[in-house]
């Protein structure tokens, strides 16, 4: 029994059909409780660590986007200079998307590179 109420406990989902009667199975579920919450934590923290890396230029693109928006607004720009200046950074994450194949092709062969590029232009 106590295993099936640890495992109910530590996964969150605590059918509530075992409960604590003495003052130390409620200070040990407690504990349970606070260590179940801090592992769950933990491991929704790193899944979502891991998904926000996935892209890192799209991840800096948002961060650029982010801090135009918010000088635009402390600085009261107009609307169509905002227009302006949010196109202009979706422009150059295009270019900086481009810079970086660029310098992971300058790595790679002469015959490889060339074909490489064939397939891009094709």
């Amino acid at each position: 029994a106590s295993l099936y109420w640890s495992v109910m406990t530590i996964t969150s989902i605590g059918y509530g059909d075992i409960l604590p009667i003495t003052i130390e199975e409620y200070n040990l579920c407690i504990l349970c409780m606070l260590l179940g919450s801090v592992i769950w934590a933990y491991i929704i923290g790193s899944a979502c660590s891991v998904i926000s890396n996935l892209n890192p230029g799209q991840k800096q693109f948002e961060q650029s986007m982010d801090a135009f928006n918010r000088m635009a607004e402390e600085q009261q720009v107009p609307a169509p200079l905002r227009v302006r200046g949010r196109e202009y950074l979706r422009e150059a994450k295009f270019h900086h998307a481009f810079q970086r194949s660029r310098v992971t092709t300058e790595s790679l062969g002469y015959e490889l590179r060339c074909d490489l590029a064939k397939h891009m232009c094709s």
